[in-house]
């Protein structure tokens, strides 16, 4: 899979978030414990470096206002997958408040190709027989979710070699650059340089 800029919220809202995969996994969604939580944000050319993510993160926290991020009504996105085909995840919606633009404005990440579509929290995979699964109405209920302590970094999604082929899969996360804490009420932020490739880092197994 080509590298993507994703945003990791704080683990304090993994408890409501893992509760509610393991609902969708009862509910016969194999792929509900395929991933770590992330958003998606954009796919990218090359990993960002420490500077572009700390830039980016410094962008995205503007753009927030430097308030919470807001967990919505689930919805689903397609990730390119290292075969030509597609990743498809399942989540929560994601917003930077009420009344916010999109979570992914194209003059701050630097080297994206393309950007992730609607933002969500990745709360499982989709295989090829999900779409025979009830419709969001009949699912269990996702929590309301809302953070402001999240980090920016890249990721890097692998098939594993074992497994089901559908929902087996490795991740590798680079250093994290955590958003700081507050940030100007604005959403200007300018483009960010082109630099040297960064590297992945901080491999992690699927569980």
């Amino acid at each position: 899979m080509k590298t993507m800029l994703a945003l990791i919220p704080h683990r304090d809202i993994l408890p409501a978030l893992n509760g509610w995969r393991s609902a969708l996994f009862a509910a016969g969604f194999s792929g509900a414990r395929s991933l770590p939580v992330f958003c998606p944000l954009a796919v990218l050319r090359r990993p960002l470096t420490r500077d572009e993510l700390r830039s980016a993160a410094a962008g995205l926290r503007a753009l927030s206002g430097g308030g919470k991020f807001l967990g919505g009504l689930p919805v689903s996105a397609e990730l390119p997958a290292a075969d030509g085909g597609v990743l498809r995840v399942f989540g929560p919606s994601l917003s930077a408040g009420p009344e916010a633009p999109p979570i992914e404005p194209p003059d701050i990440y630097a080297g994206a190709i393309a950007h992730s579509g609607a933002p969500l929290l990745a709360a499982a995979v989709l295989g090829a027989d999900d779409a025979a699964r009830p419709d969001a109405a009949e699912l269990p209920p996702a929590p309301p979710v809302s953070f402001r302590a999240a980090a920016l970094a890249n990721l890097v999604i692998h098939a594993a070699a074992a497994g089901e082929a559908d929902y087996s899969f490795t991740w590798e996360f680079g250093p994290l650059r955590w958003l700081p804490r507050r940030g100007p009420n604005t959403a200007s932020v300018l483009p960010l340089p082109e630099t040297r490739a960064g590297r992945l880092v901080q491999s992690r197994a699927a569980y």
